[in-house]
């Protein structure tokens, strides 16, 4: 009798299993390094192939039902997939996070914004925000292969969230993209009738706030933030004064503010560029206002108040 050799697969099943872990791979560089169980499942990877990768250290459970494939590390935008595949259909990032993926705003916060059917009846998990949202179509989108509100949601979303200031920047920076849709925003507010951010979003449109400011640095930014919270005309930025570039000025008031960083104003030979950019503009009929970071930030009221007695004069 002769010997009996035991076949462990066919020369088929083999090439199918190395189509499915193409498949995968394919999968899980789309989605940032992460796959749900559900998807392996339509792979055609069973329970015991899942258990066996788990045990093996391939597959790492991030959250339920959700893994990281072949690594350990898991980039910002893979633990945003993970969030969104944890709960499944119909689930988008949303609120901070979404902003930050739209690149409208920083967020120092780990937690992570999710929106879901407002029907659904799920629990919150460790570092995932669960709010509950009726979305039509055109409140979704995808950026990155990552289910996301659209810009004008997650605008609208953000004035429920963050203070007024936060979310004038995030318009602006939707404007500077050139991401903005004016009628998009305006058909979505329309429907929307009781939410917080309703008010932020409509004192922009009023504003006519259809171009970006030109701001190159924190301080700018401040500057503008402070006032709009002390109700004072804003200024242009970044402007051409008598041939020098400026940091604010209100023409009309002929008021030029400039905004001192340390790093950039210390020293003897800055000291003496600004005082003579200072007589130049004096000399031309414009009265200078400098700013330190130091003050703005201890002083902002004290600020506005010296801006508001100049431009009112």
């Amino acid at each position: 009798m002769g010997r009996v050799t035991r076949t462990y697969g066919s020369h088929a099943d083999r090439k199918v299993h190395q189509a499915a872990l193409r498949a995968l791979g394919t999968l899980v560089a789309r989605q940032h390094g992460v796959a749900s169980l559900a998807q392996l499942r339509e792979l055609a990877f069973g329970p015991s192939w899942v258990r066996r990768r788990i045990a093996s250290g391939y597959l790492i459970r991030i959250h339920r039902g959700v893994y990281t494939v072949g690594r350990a590390d898991l980039s910002r935008k893979g633990r945003w997939m993970a969030a969104v595949l944890t709960y499944g259909d119909g689930t988008v990032l949303s609120h901070r996070s979404a902003a930050a993926h739209w690149d409208l705003l920083r967020t120092a916060t780990p937690t992570i914004d999710i929106s879901v059917p407002s029907h659904r009846n799920v629990r919150a998990r460790e570092g995932i925000r669960i709010h509950r949202s009726r979305l039509g179509d055109s409140d979704r989108a995808a950026r990155a292969a990552i289910p996301v509100t659209s810009i004008p949601r997650t605008l609208l979303d953000l004035g429920d969230v963050v203070p007024p200031q936060r979310v004038r920047s995030a318009y602006e920076r939707s404007l500077t993209l050139g991401l903005f849709d004016l009628g998009a925003l305006t058909s979505l507010l329309a429907r929307s009738p009781g939410r917080r951010g309703l008010k932020p979003l409509r004192g922009l449109l009023a504003e006519g706030c259809d171009e970006p400011p030109i701001l190159r640095s924190v301080l700018e930014r401040r500057l503008l933030d402070l006032c709009h919270a002390h109700a004072l005309p804003l200024p242009a930025t970044n402007a051409v004064v008598e041939g020098l570039e400026v940091d604010a000025v209100w023409p009309r008031a002929r008021l030029v503010v400039e905004l001192d960083g340390y790093v950039h104003h210390r020293g003897r030979e800055a000291f003496e560029r600004d005082r003579e950019r200072d007589a130049r503009l004096a000399l031309a009929g414009y009265r200078v206002l400098r700013f330190t970071d130091r003050r703005m930030r201890g002083d902002p009221g004290g600020v506005a108040a010296t801006v508001l007695a100049m431009v009112g004069r």
